[in-house]
C-alpha cells in the first residue's frame, strides 16, 4: 500500500486525491524549507560587497512600484528571496524540458514531469499568498507589508493557475499547448528573476558592468516578449480549440477571461517598463564617462536614481 501511494506521487497521477494531496504537499515544503534557505541566501548577500547598494535599490523600487515601505526586517526577506523563487520557477519550468524538445524520454515520463512542473508552481502561489494574507490581518505592519496594489496584481496573476492547473493536470496533460505555456511562463519567470537581481547588483559606474546590465535587461526583453507575446498565443489557442473541439466550455471560459485577458495584462505591466530600463541604461553608456557612484558611495541618491527612475 505504501510503495504504491508513493508510485503514484511520483507518477504525479492523474487523480484528483493525488493532485489535491501533492499541492499540498508542495505548498507545506516551500513553507518549511524556504525560510532557512533564505537565511542563508541572505547571509551569502550581505557578504558581498554589492549588498548595501542593491538592498537599498531594492527598497526603492518596492516603494516606487508598489508603495511599499520596507522596515529592515522585511528588506531582509526580500533579499533573501531573490533567488529561492527564481529558482522554484526555473525548476518547475525545466520539468517541461523533455515534453517540449524531446530530449529522448518517453512521452509518459515527459507528461507527468509537466505536471510536477506545473504543480510546483501552484504549491508555491497558494502558500505564498496564504503567508501574505496571514501576515496582512494578524501583524501590526502587515497591510504596509501587503498592500491591496500588489495582492491585486499577485491575484491577477495567479488566476490562470489557481483555475486551470488541476483540470490541465487531470484530463488534458497532454497537449503540447499545455507544455509549452507551463515551460514559458514558469521558465521565462525564472530567468527573468535571476538577471534582474544580478542586474540590480551591477555597478553603473563601471562601464563593463553597465554593458552587462544592459545585456541583462535586453536579454529580459526579449524572452517575455516571445514568452508573452508571440509564441504565448499559439499555444494558448492550441489549448482553447481543443476545449471547444471537446466541449469542455467551463475551461474554455477560464482560458479565455485568465489566459486572453489577465496574464497578458499583468505582462504589458512590465514589459514597457522593461524597454524604457534599455533606453535609459543604453543612453547613459553612450556618455563619455558614466554616472553615479562607486560600491564604496552605495547609499548615494544619484546611483539609486540611475537605476530606477
Amino acid at each position: 500500500m505504501f510503495w504504491n501511494i508513493i508510485g503514484r506521487f511520483l507518477a504525479c497521477e492523474a487523480s484528483l486525491e493525488i493532485q489535491l494531496c501533492e499541492t499540498v504537499l508542495i505548498a507545506l515544503l516551500f513553507g518549511i524549507t524556504f525560510p532557512a534557505l533564505e537565511r542563508v541566501s541572505l547571509r551569502w548577500f550581505q557578504s558581498r560587497p554589492w549588498y548595501d547598494f542593491t538592498s537599498s535599490l531594492i527598497k526603492d523600487t518596492m516603494d516606487k512600484m508598489m508603495g511599499i515601505n520596507m522596515d529592515q526586517t522585511f528588506l531582509s526577506k526580500i533579499m533573501g528571496s531573490m533567488l529561492t523563487i527564481p529558482g522554484q520557477h526555473l525548476l518547475g519550468g525545466m520539468l517541461c524540458v523533455p515534453a517540449v524538445f524531446g530530449c529522448g524520454v518517453s512521452q509518459k515520463t515527459a507528461i507527468c514531469l509537466v505536471r510536477h512542473g506545473a504543480l510546483i508552481e501552484l504549491g508555491w502561489e497558494i502558500q505564498d499568498t496564504a503567508l501574505r494574507l496571514w501576515d496582512r490581518y494578524t501583524t501590526l505592519e502587515g497591510a504596509k507589508r501587503n498592500p491591496w496594489a500588489m495582492l491585486k496584481l499577485m491575484l491577477i496573476h495567479h488566476a490562470l493557475q489557481w483555475t486551470l492547473v488541476i483540470p490541465m493536470n487531470l484530463h488534458y496533460s497532454h497537449l503540447s499547448g499545455y507544455h509549452e505555456l507551463v515551460f514559458m511562463l514558469e521558465g521565462a519567470a525564472g530567468f527573468a528573476g535571476v538577471a534582474g537581481f544580478y542586474g540590480y547588483t551591477c555597478d553603473t559606474s563601471k562601464r563593463p558592468e553597465l554593458r552587462t546590465l544592459i545585456i541583462c535587461n535586453a536579454c529580459n526583453l526579449v524572452i517575455m516578449v516571445y514568452t508573452r507575446f508571440v509564441h504565448y498565443w499559439w499555444s494558448a489557442f492550441k489549448c482553447l480549440l481543443h476545449f471547444w473541439q471537446v466541449g469542455a466550455y467551463l475551461e474554455l471560459t477560464a482560458g479565455v477571461v485568465c489566459g486572453l485577458g489577465l496574464m497578458p495584462y499583468i505582462a504589458m505591466s512590465f514589459i514597457p517598463e522593461q524597454w524604457n530600463k534599455i533606453q535609459k541604461f543604453v543612453a547613459l553608456y553612450k556618455e563619455p564617462v558614466a554616472c553615479g557612484k562607486t560600491l564604496l558611495e552605495s547609499k548615494a541618491p544619484s546611483k539609486i536614481k540611475a537605476h530606477t527612475d
